[in-house]
């Protein structure tokens, strides 16, 4: 009598046998490939396709290489040191040795090796050799079990083979490049779930499939094109030497009259074309082929986690190609393998690289990975536009002090590198004025001032000149008649200097606007100049207002300089409650409106000739700063300036 077999799932997995023991999935296992280290380096050597798997992250890994953070001398020490030993070199052919199953740096300095690093007492130059080998090169003893232990699974020491005998290592001193963790479910050997799997055994079918098939695609070239003879009675012909010898000097001389005429000369039979010779020509069709090789390198690329593109080393092509966004994907896998698995390495590294290469090792120094894609000049300019405009929207919403939102802009000009040498620049500023500080020139705390009693109303200034109403020069009322004049001479006379810094544009900035304003302090012959530029942020702003100021500089003028140093500059601004303006205010004026946070109207709202005027308040913690501007053709020209303690 038969088993009776329970069905538990349908009719029709028991008629065709799907689940049961009739389906050949059934008896599908899988099993772990073991390799042994011949084994691996014959693979390696032995598959192109395979080596490349292997070699392109290692390569990617420490392509870009990393980017120090330090003084320019301590820079280019240890970049000396790292060229002296070939670091980055060697960094890669122990990444590559990573990738077949594991492989190790051996720091070799002065003193018993059995010793651990002191990277105190290492002195300038202590590194004596750097050496890389694998992991079937070391052994590892004592292993460490202790769970309390911040060493569990790791050995006490390491023997390696020199010169016919064993030389016992430190684990400070042997820096492991260890390959993917096992799961450590089922085998027990420390040794195994120390180094981990390396990637030939995964990718080892693979990479074969791809193989066979270009070989026998390869093997299919030479039968591209068949050519048959066929010869009339060419059994009989054969069966004498005779027949055999004149059958040959008819090939020859078919050969010769292809390589003379590059034409087949041959026998067409009689006249009902009986009898003669024939020729066939059969062409192997290629469709398919190279779909299925296709397969096998997608295959691949998705074993070993590579884009086909950078496998293959080809564009991207077909309805579906992403090849910046494979790109893309492939630097942020790079990245990823950088900070889990190389920096470890690097920073065990360094413990030595760095006091041999200084003396010692300073807690400033760090460093970062430089960047594996570098944008285009035009990508990196946009990002610099929108991150500019960004932060000047951030500073007018008032949500930032001043000083931290200028702490913050200046870490951001140099971490991204828009602006080389600017944190050295900045070390040599004063504290006070490193972060947009403005120290008054006579050193009283205006916190220390009495509150003001109300803001100063400009009145209408005769003839567009003094603001104290006496005659303007001619001059400037001249060039006040143009709407705004033309572009300055240089304005300085025996102040001038021929490396004074300019704008884009050839304007004065900074230094040459401080000197402008000494020169019309001092009564010199100066006319009225640019300084700076409107932000893109500040022309809408003052936009709001009905004024156009988009691509309009910010400008002095000789007599309204005066006006102000005399009006607002002096110690009776204390008896009103304000705090005296500097000539040093009156140079960075167009950095203040440029981060003013509020506009209005002048009072009155337009200057004698007509030109509207307008109102900046740029705000400190301690001190708010009012600015008039007359709106000409082409500039904003500051008419008056002051300030007010916020108490």
């Amino acid at each position: 009598m038969g088993v009776l077999r329970n069905i538990t799932d349908s009719l029709t997995n028991a008629l065709t046998g799907l689940g049961t023991r009739s389906d050949a999935r059934t008896a599908r296992v899988y099993r772990a490939l073991q390799l042994s280290g011949r084994h691996i380096e014959e693979a390696f050597e032995g598959s192109a396709m395979l080596r490349k798997a292997i070699t392109i992250p290692a390569t990617d890994r420490v392509r870009a290489w990393r980017d120090w953070q330090a003084d320019g001398d301590q820079i280019e020490a240890l970049e000396a040191e790292e060229q002296r030993h070939q670091i980055k070199a060697k960094v890669r052919q122990a990444e590559v040795l990573r990738g077949l199953g594991g492989g190790a740096l051996i720091l070799i300095t002065a003193g018993d090796p059995m010793l651990p690093v002191n990277e105190r007492t290492i002195s300038k130059g202590a590194l004596q050799a750097l050496n890389v080998v694998s992991r079937w090169h070391l052994s590892a003893h004592d292993w460490i079990d202790d769970l309390a232990s911040p060493d569990y699974g790791k050995p006490r020491y390491w023997e390696i083979n020199t010169t016919g005998r064993r030389t016992r290592l430190h684990p400070s001193r042997v820096v492991c490049f260890t390959a993917e963790p096992l799961p450590s479910i089922y085998r027990a050997s420390y040794e195994d779930r120390f180094w981990g799997r390396g990637r030939v055994p995964s990718l080892l079918e693979p990479a074969q499939n791809l193989d066979e098939a270009l070989a026998t695609f390869g093997s299919l070239i030479k039968d591209a094109l068949n050519v048959d003879l066929g010869v009339s009675g060419l059994l009989n012909q054969i069966a004498t030497e005779e027949g055999e010898a004149l059958l040959m000097r008819r090939f020859a001389a078919m050969r010769a009259g292809m390589g003379a005429l590059n034409a087949v000369v041959y026998d067409k039979g009689d006249a009902e074309g009986k009898g003669g010779e024939s020729i066939d020509r059969h062409q192997v069709t290629w469709a398919g082929i190279p779909d299925i090789i296709r397969v096998y390198a997608e295959a691949l690329s998705a074993a070993s986690d590579i884009p086909v593109t950078r496998l293959w080393g080809t564009s991207p092509k077909g309805l579906n190609a992403t090849g910046e966004h494979d790109d893309g994907n492939w630097n942020k896998m790079v990245e990823t393998g950088q900070e889990l698995e190389l920096r470890p390495c690097l920073d065990q590294l360094d413990a030595v690289l760095i006091p041999s290469a200084l003396g010692s090792r300073p807690a400033e120094i760090w460093w970062k990975f430089a960047p594996l894609d570098v944008p285009s000049e035009k990508a990196e300019t946009d990002r610099f536009k929108v991150w500019v405009d960004s932060a000047e929207k951030v500073q007018l919403s008032g949500a930032i002090p001043d000083r931290a939102f200028a702490k913050a802009y200046q870490n951001g000009l140099t971490e991204n590198g828009w602006m080389p040498g600017l944190e050295g620049a900045l070390a040599e500023e004063p504290k006070e004025t490193r972060f947009g500080g403005m120290p008054e020139d006579d050193g009283t705390d205006p916190s220390e001032i009495v509150a003001g009693q109300g803001r100063e109303v400009i009145g209408d200034l005769p003839g567009g000149g003094e603001p104290d109403g006496s005659d303007v020069p001619a001059r400037r009322a001249a060039n006040d008649s143009k709407g705004g004049g033309r572009q300055a001479e240089p304005p300085f006379l025996h102040d001038y200097n021929s490396r004074q810094p300019r704008d884009r544009n050839g304007r004065w900035i900074t230094g040459g606007a401080r000197g402008y304003v000494a020169a019309a302090a001092s009564n010199r012959a100066v006319k009225q100049t640019e300084i700076g530029d409107v932000s893109a942020s500040t022309a809408v702003l003052i936009g709001r207002l009905g004024h156009s100021a988009g691509g309009k500089a910010v400008a002095l003028d000789p007599g309204f300089t005066r006006h102000i140093l005399k009006t607002h500059g002096g110690a009776s601004e204390r008896k009103r409650g304000q705090v005296p303006v500097t000539q040093r205010d009156i140079a960075t004026v167009t950095s203040k409106l440029n981060r003013a946070t509020n506009f209005r109207r002048g009072e009155p709202p337009t200057g004698r000739q007509g030109n509207p005027r307008i109102e900046a308040i740029s705000r400190t913690s301690r001190i708010d700063t009012h600015m008039v501007f007359e709106v000409r053709k082409k500039r904003l020209v500051l008419v008056t300036m002051y300030k007010k303690s916020r108490g």
